[in-house]
């Protein structure tokens, strides 16, 4: 049975038992020992104890590492905004009755991405420096702080934070009858293109392309380009597809001709 932990030393024994050196196929399917440990009655499971080290590839090819300056993992039996469970890290109080809920965003775009928890933590500032140590200097992807009571916490990460308050069955099949339509624009001339991409798909978003995302809504932007859970589907927009007055001025000049 995972143990209970009141004190900072009783969650690093616990974190001992997590795995720190995963192959990349564990790390991507996430199959490796983690530690279990109780806070707050709630079942939180260690990917990454403090002092371990994080590491991945950008898009460019270049590898990160970033050490964790705290415990970090997720409350099992919960469902994030990006389908996965609700990650959070601990920090020196367990005691502490207040949570810090981090609304993270794409540092590109500025997009909502999703939540990251700050429990363990005495006040906003503390926790505010206790998120940003455990990404790289200079990192935007912070963008607001909500502080909760413990018992607000426990009922908003069950009732106002899973997939039940995603897109409705009937909306998501009218999103996608939508987008179907949409797309069908776009390869009327390239039939041998395809997009295969539906609602519950899983896409890979974020700054290095390495964050796992359920497919909820697909549809379209400002520009009437497509869109993936309200981001961007394409590094690159389709002239023809956008508004007259958006267009690229050589283009504007030309009709005029």
């Amino acid at each position: 049975m995972p143990p209970t932990a009141t004190t900072a030393k009783q969650v690093d024994i616990a974190a001992q038992k997590t795995n720190t050196s995963p192959t990349e196929g564990q790390k991507d399917y996430g199959n490796y020992k983690k530690a279990r440990v109780r806070v707050h009655g709630m079942l939180i499971a260690i990917e990454n104890p403090k002092g371990a080290k994080r590491s991945g590839t950008d898009p460019s090819g270049k590898t990160w590492s970033q050490t964790m300056r705290h415990h970090y993992g997720y409350f099992m039996q919960t469902d994030g905004y990006d389908g996965d469970p609700v990650d959070v890290f601990l920090g020196p109080n367990p005691k502490s009755n207040k949570v810090f809920v981090v609304d993270q965003v794409d540092p590109g775009s500025k997009r909502f991405d999703e939540h990251k928890v700050m429990m363990g933590f005495d006040k906003e500032e503390q926790a505010k420096k206790g998120y940003l140590a455990n990404y790289e200097r200079g990192w935007q992807g912070l963008k607001e702080i909500t502080q909760m009571d413990i018992n607000d916490f426990k009922d908003w990460v069950k009732k106002k934070n899973g997939r039940k308050n995603g897109p409705k069955a009937g909306a998501a099949h009218r999103q996608k009858l939508a987008m179907d339509g949409f797309l069908a624009g776009y390869m009327s001339k390239a039939a041998d293109i395809k997009l295969d991409i539906d609602i519950g798909d899983i896409v890979l978003t974020g700054r290095y392309k390495n964050k796992r995302k359920v497919v909820t809504e697909l549809g379209t932007d400002e520009l009437n380009q497509p869109t993936v859970n309200g981001q961007k589907l394409l590094a690159v927009r389709i002239e023809k597809k956008m508004p007259k007055n958006k267009q690229s001025r050589v283009t504007q000049e030309a009709a005029t001709d």
